[in-house]
């Protein structure tokens, strides 16, 4: 699916900022979404055992379910809910600590 832009309203914690998302390629993709995100929202650039922290991104659907974004096929349903408002509200939240990749050992 193209797009020119989309506006989000992005929710972490108790901060919500709305900025306007473009990927690179004008195409649903999922790690540009992520990016543009952790880029307004300074502490989800925060690293540890050098790699970013797991964050959580999703939206309420139309059936009022908590729907997760973490691919380019549920970045694509994202832009599909926006509709004709070109504008969709998201939700971030830090992932559990069992999802952080582990260490390698020496």
């Amino acid at each position: 699916m193209a797009i020119d832009s989309l506006q989000l309203k992005v929710k972490f914690n108790d901060v919500v900022k709305r900025f306007k998302w473009v990927s690179p390629e004008h195409k649903c993709d999922f790690k540009s979404l992520e990016m543009c995100i952790r880029d307004k929202f300074p502490p989800l650039q925060v690293r540890e055992n050098n790699h970013l922290v797991p964050i959580t991104i999703s939206y309420i659907d139309d059936e009022k379910d908590e729907v997760t974004v973490d691919c380019d096929d549920t970045a694509e349903t994202l832009l599909l809910q926006c509709g004709d408002k070109n504008l969709i509200s998201v939700r971030v939240k830090l992932a559990e600590r069992s999802n952080m990749p582990k260490p390698k050992a020496s």
